[in-house]
């Protein structure tokens, strides 16, 4: 089947709708969108709050959690436990068809409890979500098997990395660190794998005690990109052995000089990939439009993933097969129209389910099969009504679209929505999302500004733990933990002076916008795409230049 063009209804840009992509929607019955890809994850992010979290009670215990729900939620909150508890049932409706489908839904949304975060198998890493098997760990997000790691993003297999990025493959002693693959004691290091000992270094591989230097490949000794002697380099990195806080912003200043003007940036990023198309992918097969993904086959209009198959119109969704339209889906098969979907099969337009088969229109339940609305049927009740329902919802124009803005669980500016494509309030609002307004910044009294602060960590002692510091960008307080000292101190890093979340989106930087653009390469000048626009100064080869020029 041919690709077909289509225009947004939103944004009235044209995009692609390839056969793979008609292939999936052909299996569910789905139309063909009606949104652009980049306006459908827009969407769908609106309802994935990863990082902002609040102190509140369970509404069933009354004990003390950290949810990503503040307590003004409209519906229940519950702890882990106690949700994962047989002390409650979830509520139920019956279906009205005189009445929209997502309108019912929302209604039950509301009623249903919701967990505070997701994560399990936590060992000491009680501020993780969208996370599992974690040890020791603090405000790590879409985390997997890490220890001793603090405030990461997409982290996996790793262990003592802080303030880190999409990090794969047992990487250790990682700082400020992104796209990072087999990295030992590394900081400030971007597109860099399988090296150890590098500092502020841009696309490095299999190279080791090297410094502010980019694209070597099997290096040793390189000091800004000059090769020397070991006796020349540890003379050179004598002054850098216990970093001050003012040598390191010297140095970040000339890194970011280094990546707009000497570093050669690929137009994007295909590790062992085959007939692919999108960036920073990795050992992926026949991807379209894809964005960040790891072990991939036959996906198209994805963003974030690892272990899929057959996708289409998803993001954040791992080790699945066969899922459309699906916002965080884990070990889900068959299914489409999803949000929070954990190992499920043959299930559409669930919320927040788990470990359950042949759901339709459920939100908030476990080992569920045959419901409708949460409620229980025969197979032979369920399959009648849903086709019913299926019939309703083409009349209303719900059938094959994502659940509306209005049925987000969390403000728009909380999600990672915003992040990417920030709104403001009146935008919004308008759209039909929540706000949250946020609270006055209230810094106690003696707390340290960045001036303060010891210029050397050899200079910190343990007080600090106990003191309030103010980012010296945002103005927000924030405090040292012990880990994260004992981290510094192990690394010789001067402590920091910004908030967290400044800090996490200054990390963001070097994640493009997961789009195309046409331009040519800086080289060459052959025409070519790249998630790196032409109004950009860095320095763009097409993949036949790069490869000649790095090898």
């Amino acid at each position: 089947m041919a690709t077909i063009e289509a225009q947004c209804s939103v944004t009235g840009e044209s995009f692609f709708i390839p056969d793979q992509a008609q292939r999936i929607l052909r299996h569910f019955g789905l139309p063909l969108p009606r949104l652009g890809p980049t306006e459908r994850l827009r969407r769908r992010m609106a309802f994935r709050n990863e990082r902002v979290l609040h102190h509140r009670k369970c509404d069933l215990t009354g004990e003390p959690i950290v949810s990503v729900f503040d307590e003004h939620s409209p519906f229940p909150v519950y702890s882990q436990e106690a949700w994962w508890s047989d002390k409650w049932n979830p509520p139920e409706a019956e279906f009205d068809f005189s009445r929209p489908f997502f309108e019912q839904l929302r209604e039950l949304q509301l009623k249903c409890p919701r967990m505070e975060l997701l994560s399990k198998n936590a060992d000491n890493a009680r501020y993780a979500n969208h996370s599992s098997s974690n040890r020791n760990g603090y405000m790590l997000f879409s985390a997997v098997n890490t220890e001793d790691c603090l405030y990461d993003l997409m982290i996996f297999n790793a262990s003592d990395c802080v303030d880190s990025a999409y990090v794969y493959n047992k990487c250790e002693l990682c700082y400020e660190c992104f796209f990072a693959d087999r990295l030992y004691k590394c900081i400030y290091c971007v597109q860099c794998s399988n090296s150890e000992n590098l500092s502020f270094c841009f696309d490095c591989v299999s190279s080791k005690n090297c410094f502010l230097s980019s694209n070597l490949r099997h290096k040793e000794y390189v000091f800004m990109n000059q090769q020397l002697s070991k006796e020349e380099y540890e003379a050179k990195m004598a002054h850098f052995k216990q970093l001050t806080h003012s040598n390191r912003m010297e140095v970040l200043k000339h890194f970011e000089k280094m990546l707009k003007e000497q570093a050669i940036h690929q137009g994007n990023i295909l590790k062992q990939c085959e007939n692919s198309q999108g960036n920073f992918l990795m050992r992926c097969k026949d991807a379209w439009n894809t964005y960040f993904l790891e072990d991939g086959e036959d996906v198209c209009d994805m963003f974030q993933g690892q272990g899929v198959k057959s996708m289409y119109s998803v993001n954040n969704n791992a080790h699945c097969e066969l899922v459309c339209h699906s916002m965080g889906a884990v070990g889900t098969s068959h299914s489409a129209c999803v949000n929070l979907s954990y190992e499920d099969s043959n299930c559409m337009y669930v919320d927040h389910v788990f470990n359950s088969e042949d759901c339709f229109g459920c939100v908030g339940i476990k080992r569920g099969r045959y419901r409708i609305l949460n409620k229980q049927y025969s197979f032979e009740e369920y399959e009648s009504l849903k086709a019913r329902i299926i019939e309703h919802m083409k009349s209303t124009g719900e059938w094959g679209q994502f659940f509306p803005p209005q049925m987000a669980p969390t403000p728009y500016n909380h999600t990672i929505a915003h992040q990417m494509f920030p709104l403001t309030e009146e935008e919004a609002r308008r759209q039909g999302y929540d706000w949250a307004v946020e609270e006055a910044l209230h810094v106690p009294e003696g707390a340290l500004t960045a001036a303060d602060l010891p210029e050397r960590i050899i200079d910190v002692d343990d007080s600090i733990l106990q003191k309030v510091i103010v980012c010296e960008i945002s103005g927000k307080p924030f405090r040292i933990v012990p880990a994260e000292l004992k981290f510094y101190r192990k690394m010789g890093l001067p402590l920091p002076r910004r908030h967290p979340e400044v800090r996490h989106s200054e990390i963001l930087r070097f994640r493009p916008a997961p789009d195309q653009h046409q331009r040519t390469c800086s080289k060459c000048e052959v025409a070519m795409y790249s998630s790196i626009s032409a109004d950009r100064p860095d320095i763009v080869y097409c993949e036949k230049c790069y490869l000649a020029e790095v090898y």
